[in-house]
């Protein structure tokens, strides 16, 4: 199955990668059952949401994951903030007073948010610890926390 919160993309995947199945995923997934699967593979979501997104995700995940199974996503974490935002290299879309804003609320609670003004989404930047404590909030483990290693994101397996 291929699911994504936009509508091309699911039919993208069946169409080129075989999926037996293309789904559209509603911004607010709660109420959404697609069924349990062994393996979840989530990139580049997480990384452009905000955090009470993130625990509406997660728990959306949780409930979607076999017992047995593990779910994967990535996001930007203190490699983009440090070796991006920081020296200027890669600011993303901040610029002046937004980038000062999201390097203040990183530092401040280990995550950060910054609206792009494009389909409700943005970047966000998590720290290792911040993630940690969704993760447990949200009733999984970390199985994996490998920095910087999709796409220079930060991959994270749950269990």
């Amino acid at each position: 199955m291929a699911a994504d919160i936009f509508d091309s993309m699911p039919r993208f995947c069946q169409r080129r990668l075989g999926a037996d199945e293309a789904v559209v995923v509603p911004r607010d997934p709660s109420s959404l059952d697609l069924g349990r699967f062994d393996l979840i593979w989530v990139g580049s979501l997480l990384s452009h949401l905000d955090a009470p997104a993130w625990k509406t995700l997660l728990r959306f995940l949780r409930r979607s994951v076999a017992a047995q199974g593990l779910a994967i996503f990535t996001t930007h974490g203190q490699s983009v903030v440090g070796e991006g935002l920081r020296t200027g290299e890669n600011t993303l879309r901040f610029s002046g007073n937004e980038l000062d804003q999201v390097l203040r609320d990183y530092d401040e609670t280990g995550f950060a948010y910054g609206s792009t003004g494009t389909d409700d989404l943005g970047d966000c930047f998590a720290s290792p610890e911040w993630i940690a404590a969704e993760v447990r909030d949200a009733g999984w483990r970390i199985v994996i926390f490998s920095e910087a290693a999709w796409l220079g994101q930060d991959l994270v397996a749950v269990a």
